[in-house]
């Protein structure tokens, strides 16, 4: 885990106002929303970048998934799940909905779950 200090420094690079936003909401709540928010700080070239294939070889029907980046569409999805991402790519969003799947920001997911109970991270 990286320090407070750290993590206020990678914010000062970021150029997304929402994405700096939401780190700065999400390491003020629980230590597992503390971790999210240093995925979602990293670099830009060490963003993390899921395909939806891996997703449904990971997640559960009816569970919770968190991204802490982008989702993309390659692969596909057959359950019914929750998806929390920062951001989603416009097929994967297709994908999901055709799949009949929940898309949610972020912070959302935290206002629901403020513990981070039963959420896989994928990373």
């Amino acid at each position: 885990m990286i320090s407070q200090t750290k993590l206020k420094k990678k914010l000062k690079r970021k150029s997304n106002p929402n994405l700096v936003n939401m780190i700065t909401f999400l390491r003020k709540q629980s230590p597992f929303w503390l971790k999210v928010s240093e995925y979602l700080a990293k670099s830009k070239r060490k963003s993390i970048k899921v395909n939806l294939g891996r997703i449904e070889m990971i997640a559960k029907p009816n569970s919770v998934v968190l991204v802490p980046g982008k989702v993309l569409a390659d692969g596909e999805i057959t359950k019914q799940i929750t998806i929390a991402a920062f951001s989603f790519s416009e097929e994967a969003k297709l994908k999901l909905h055709k799949a009949k799947s929940r898309m949610v920001k972020i912070d959302d997911l935290s206002k629901e779950n403020k513990e981070g109970k039963g959420v896989i991270l994928i990373t």
